[in-house]
């Protein structure tokens, strides 16, 4: 039986794909008591895995697959195979967010089987990965019909190899130049597949922007995860696919901690549900980031600036206010919550000039 168009988008390793994707789709999910909910993917069928859905149920995984995303967080990543061909689980941002990682390689399921089972990727123990039972069972020597199937397979494996640092690399200090924030955030928007154009915030007497510049990152994966979230967000809400990143100078603001806002037009078809769920997410992320030290704040209305002829604007800021790793936990939250009583009012007034 020939395989249908949509098996096809999600299988066939020869179909075109943008270099960024790394030959990969993704799905985030939470992996707290609400285990397997989804917040954020990118995958080729429409209405699939989209946020609030269940990823055990959509890809019917198997019990071994639950029993990783419920297991011991320093697993390796696992090699599973789901509903729609070949996927990865990892557990990166388990520990800083509360989110788990599948991660689908576009590339035929059985013929990678055995190439993974014939040592394709190296030893798992070695190379630092585990395959499923369901793939242990795919016997057979590899083919040269297999053979398209393999540089779908060792790309997405490079990707996840490469990946074995936080994109968002701190010094000892727990610092990173304003330069590595942008640079992170475009190479991010381009897994997501979504445009995002950077500006800074200009007051009066301002001495423009310094790339150079270094703000506190004090949970650098906890950041990579919830802007890998706010990024697909805009990649599937913005009325014109795309957004805009300010980034604010710590000189200007008198304080060291990262600061940033995403935001993007809002559709006039957007209904009354995907708003809903959007809060909900957006209050989720505020509750996660509260315990690194990070104020993440949506307004409860959308708002409005001269850039975006007439449509409404869905803003999320992102104010790293303190070190978690020095306050307990009670402390941390009092602590928070005095800055945020001190904190000025967010708005999107003053003049923002876009960077080239």
């Amino acid at each position: 039986m020939r395989p249908s168009n949509q098996q096809r988008r999600w299988t066939d390793p020869l179909l075109p794909m943008d270099p960024a994707y790394h030959r990969l789709s993704f799905v985030l999910f939470q992996t707290d008591e609400d285990a397997g909910r989804v917040v954020a993917s990118r995958v080729p069928e429409e209405g699939f895995l989209s946020p609030g859905s269940y990823i055990q149920d959509q890809l019917r995984l198997s019990e071994e697959a639950m029993r990783y995303i419920n297991g011991d967080c320093e697993e390796p990543p696992l090699f599973i195979l789901t509903e729609k061909g070949l996927g990865v689980l990892l557990k990166r941002y388990v520990l800083s967010a509360g989110l788990g990682l599948l991660l689908h390689i576009h590339t035929k399921p059985a013929s990678a089987a055995r190439m993974l089972n014939s040592s394709g990727l190296g030893q798992g123990s070695i190379e630092g990965f585990s395959v499923s039972l369901r793939i242990a069972e795919q016997t057979g020597r590899v083919t040269s019909r297999d053979e398209s199937s393999y540089r779908p397979l060792w790309e997405a494996w490079q990707a996840v190899q490469g990946q074995t640092e936080p994109i968002f690399k701190t010094d000892e200090a727990d610092t990173l130049s304003l330069g590595e924030i942008r640079e992170g955030i475009h190479r991010l928007a381009a897994f997501v597949g979504c445009d995002v154009t950077f500006t800074y915030r200009k007051s009066e007497g301002s001495r423009g922007f310094f790339s150079c510049e270094r703000v506190k990152c004090y949970r650098p994966l906890l950041l990579e995860a919830l802007l890998l979230c706010l990024l697909a967000e805009i990649r599937s809400c913005s009325a014109t696919g795309r957004g805009i990143c300010c980034l604010e100078s710590p000189t200007e603001r008198g304080r060291d901690g990262l600061a940033l806002s995403l935001r993007y037009p809002v559709s006039p078809a957007e209904d009354g549900d995907t708003a809903w769920r959007i809060d909900r997410l957006h209050s989720h992320w505020t509750g996660i980031a509260d315990l690194g030290g990070l104020d993440v704040y949506a307004p409860p209305t959308l708002l409005y600036s001269s850039k975006t002829e007439g449509l409404p604007e869905r803003v999320v800021w992102l104010d790293w206010l303190t070190d978690p790793s020095v306050l307990t936990s009670s402390d941390l939250k009092v602590g928070i919550r005095l800055r945020l009583e001190e904190r000025k009012q967010y708005g999107l007034s003053g003049e923002e000039v876009e960077l080239p």
